[in-house]
């Protein structure tokens, strides 16, 4: 029996930060925004402040995106000198954290990128940006920590 998906498990939720438990798996795997069950990155965020209070976090995750570049300058915080938003706006870091089966942190080759969703195979999440995560060969068994989170100030 083989190695199913890697899995997402929301782990935290405030109006800044969302972080979720990873268990490895096989193939890279979207961590969709399309407003459906957990996890997802707009269900997700919208969770953490019920009512009417501020989310900045919401608010990055629901801007809409037409293509990777954007996608990256909206999760990832890339290329924001080259090719700066028309006006002021909240953005996102991403940060992974890997750990072995003993708990220890450790540098393997998984990486974290952002697309657009029906680019990155997840036609629900279509116009917005999403998460792809991928392991390396033989580190199926590892676990980590995405953490994605917002400053408090705009950018310029």
């Amino acid at each position: 029996m083989g190695v199913g998906p890697i899995t997402f498990t929301l782990v935290e939720a405030t109006p800044y930060r969302l972080i979720y438990s990873v268990t490895g798996g096989t193939g890279p795997t979207v961590l969709p925004n399309a407003g459906a069950a957990t996890p997802d990155l707009r269900t997700d965020a919208a969770a953490a402040t019920p009512g009417s209070g501020r989310n900045p976090i919401l608010e990055v995750v629901s801007t809409p995106v037409a293509d990777q570049a954007e996608a990256r300058r909206v999760l990832l915080g890339e290329n924001l000198v080259a090719a700066p938003p028309a006006s002021r706006i909240l953005r996102a870091h991403v940060t992974f954290t890997q750990f072995d089966s003993n708990g220890q942190t450790v540098f393997a080759n998984w990486s974290v990128d952002a697309d657009e969703g029906a680019a990155a195979g997840s036609a629900p999440s279509a116009g917005f940006s999403v998460l792809i995560i991928d392991e390396s060969a033989g580190e199926e068994a590892m676990t980590g920590l995405l953490d994605i989170f917002v400053a408090h100030t705009y950018d310029r």
